[in-house]
């Protein structure tokens, strides 16, 4: 009986495989570092800077008795249809804001303006806060309610009096590292699956025959295949064509070594003159890597020595 060879999974390609699995599972973990603690902590302390800048405005507008928020949501909504408003008198308090500090008429006249713009530059402040709170999902009567203003101000005074404001969260800055973590996992386990695919796969071959058993246990032989179609060749792929006018079968050389080796066996014996063919360009290619090799040493050889200082 002849021998029977079986393929195995081709080391290089499972190496690949295996790297990109580590990495697609990192990436996949640094998202979700970022969507569960790190990105919502950081949209959490700008929610506090947020809080305390609006504390701020509520007291400059005599409000800060009621600046407690029982309907955070309900509220919100109420700001966000006078958002272009809101931030238009924002706009307009920025520019008051270095003429109100001067003792002359136009300061007093800015500094009145500003006492006007006192009650919407709170509210645009409770919408900015409610807005950092709603990015990381926190937008609720716990975070929106206190006992007492005043107290709650000056606590948050008092956490930032040593600390710089965080940068703020985007819209979608949650969303993308959730999408991060959806393609690195995602991407980690279609790998698994293939790696765990391929693995179980597995051609055998009778070389005194050249017959090669498919992983589905359809055999073929030389005799059968009319072309060997290597239009992918360089992505190691090939297509063989039958005689019986069955479909074309696409063969993956990379990732089952020596699987490549049999194809070119059979294909030796079912075209011989390409075998001729790629013995002489392999020969051709030999004698030319020699010959630069022989010119590069003679060249190094003939180069003059560096003059002794």
């Amino acid at each position: 009986m002849s021998e029977t060879l079986k393929t195995t999974v081709n080391r290089k390609w499972l190496m690949k495989m295996t790297i990109f699995l580590i990495v697609l599972v990192g990436f996949g973990c640094w998202g979700f570092a970022d969507a569960a603690w790190i990105y919502p902590n950081r949209g959490l302390e700008d929610a506090s800077f947020k809080q305390r800048i609006y504390l701020e405005a509520a007291a400059r507008a005599g409000g800060l008795g009621t600046a407690s928020i029982e309907s955070p949501e309900a509220k919100r909504a109420t700001l966000e249809a006078r958002r272009s408003e809101l931030e238009e008198a924002e706009r307009k308090a920025i520019a008051l804001e270095s003429a109100a500090a001067q003792s002359t008429p136009e300061g007093q006249r800015a500094s009145a303006e500003l006492r006007g713009l006192a009650t919407s530059r709170a509210d645009y402040a409770a919408l900015q806060w409610f807005d950092a709170l709603a990015r990381v999902n926190r937008l609720g009567k716990d975070k929106t309610t206190f006992a007492d203003g005043r107290v709650e101000l000056d606590k948050l005074n008092e956490a930032w009096k040593s600390k710089s404001p965080p940068k703020p969260l985007a819209s979608y800055d949650l969303p993308l590292q959730w999408f991060f973590t959806a393609a690195g996992f995602g991407g980690a386990i279609y790998l698994a699956i293939l790696l765990i695919r391929v693995g179980r796969m597995s051609y055998q071959f009778e070389p005194a025959t050249q017959r090669l058993t498919l992983p589905t246990g359809r055999t073929l032989v030389p005799a059968d295949i009319a072309e060997f179609d290597k239009r992918k060749w360089d992505k190691f792929f090939i297509f063989l064509q039958f005689k019986d006018g069955s479909p074309e079968l696409k063969l993956d050389l990379l990732r089952h070594a020596p699987l490549e080796k049999w194809i070119l066996e059979m294909e030796d014996t079912a075209f011989p003159d390409r075998a001729a063919e790629r013995a002489a360009t392999a020969a051709k290619t030999k004698a030319e890597e020699e010959a630069a090799a022989l010119a590069a040493r003679a060249g190094a050889d003939d180069a003059p020595e560096p003059k002794q200082g």
